[in-house]
């Protein structure tokens, strides 16, 4: 699940949180939150990372196909329920 999850699941961000009153009294918090990235995005965003790392895992993503990998997991998970009931 940690392959779907990292590369292939966007995520938001949280960049900024304002907390705003209105005239009755009631505070609303206004939150903004970044473009929608998977986490191996960001990751290959930072400057500092290994290069054979940074290319073990491109090529871990070139080798991997997100649908066959969703299906794995979803039969996984029902026949894992199916033992359970």
């Amino acid at each position: 699940m940690w392959l779907y999850y990292n590369f292939f699941q966007p995520v938001l961000r949280q960049c900024e949180r304002k907390v705003i009153p209105t005239k009755s009294g009631i505070y609303r918090i206004r939150r903004k939150q970044d473009v929608a990235r998977t986490p191996l995005e960001r990751l290959l965003e930072k400057e500092n990372l290994d290069p054979g790392a940074m290319q073990g895992l491109l090529d871990l993503y070139q080798r991997t196909n997100p649908r066959a990998l969703r299906d794995t997991i979803y039969r996984k998970l029902h026949a894992l329920a199916a033992t359970t009931a």
